[in-house]
């Protein structure tokens, strides 16, 4: 549950993950989560930083613990254990279906828990924390397009945008953990709804 919604990560992703995809960075204090293709982002692989927090819920101390009890060999991030013994069988989409469910029920949240809600939920907290724009959110997510990453949190009015964010070619650019391109793209400083203004002045006076 951790991992999942720290690296807003889809149940497809958690199923399929495995050990020896998962780089330590000591220097940075976090876990880097290679995912070998992507659903939305159009990349052959993604990497998906898992940052110690020092919070309760820090996905580095929890993948510790983790690796303390299933061992360090490579297979399965998340594998079947019985006796014991880890499996190279990775938990099922349904299997984490039902842990949710029960983490749900016994915390008291009655409305429906998936591990999708994993991913809404941090972008909802993510936005809600005020310091997080919805171009990074957008790419923690991994989605294409803002226009995905604005459905997800609808509901707090994230549609509102500001355009001019997206005429920066580092955000256009920019992926977790990766250096940024040193040839920048030619845009306007200029924000979007400025020139809107603009023409709607120029439509005026022509009429």
């Amino acid at each position: 549950v951790t991992v999942g919604y720290h690296g807003s990560l889809r149940a497809a992703e958690l199923v399929k993950a495995r050990a020896e995809d998962l780089e330590w960075l000591p220097e940075r204090r976090r876990f880097i989560l290679k995912i070998p293709t992507s659903k939305t982002s159009g990349a052959d692989a993604d990497y998906v930083p898992l940052p110690a927090t020092g919070e309760t819920s820090c996905p580095v101390a929890a993948l510790q613990d983790w690796f303390n009890y299933r061992g360090p060999d490579n297979g399965p991030l998340f594998g079947q254990i019985h006796h014991g013994v880890t499996e190279d069988r990775g938990i099922s989409a349904d299997e984490i279906r039902k842990v949710l469910a029960a983490l749900a029920a016994r915390a008291g949240v009655e409305s429906s828990v998936t591990a999708h809600s994993l991913r809404r939920s941090w972008a909802t907290h993510a936005w809600l924390g005020g310091d997080v724009p919805i171009e990074a959110i957008m790419v923690r997510l991994r989605h294409a397009g803002p226009e995905i990453t604005g459905r997800y949190i609808e509901d707090l009015g994230v549609h509102v945008l500001d355009p001019s964010s997206f005429l920066d070619p580092t955000v256009v650019a920019a992926t977790p953990d990766r250096e940024l391109p040193s040839q920048a793209a030619e845009f306007s400083t200029e924000p979007l709804d400025h020139f809107v203004a603009q023409a709607g002045l120029l439509a005026a006076k022509a009429d």
